[in-house]
């Protein structure tokens, strides 16, 4: 349900904030594998977390760079 969605995304951006602080890092790179509507909460609420880089997967070529957000 919704409210379990939002527990989710707040969760996974705690975790993450949490992990940036421990590991002193700076920038974040993102390779998201989540339902569309997860990701349009995580996105919703990704502000002042951190620079960002968003990663498209592209099967077996790889990796592609999506798009970026400023911290």
């Amino acid at each position: 349900d919704s409210g379990r969605a939002n527990g989710y995304a707040a969760a996974i951006k705690q975790a993450v904030r949490s992990a940036l602080r421990q590991y002193n890092a700076q920038e974040l790179h993102l390779f998201l594998a989540t339902p569309a509507g997860l990701a349009l909460l995580l996105g919703h609420g990704w502000n002042r977390v951190a620079p960002t880089t968003l990663w498209e997967d592209l099967g077996v070529q790889g990796y592609e760079r999506a798009f970026s957000i400023s911290g």
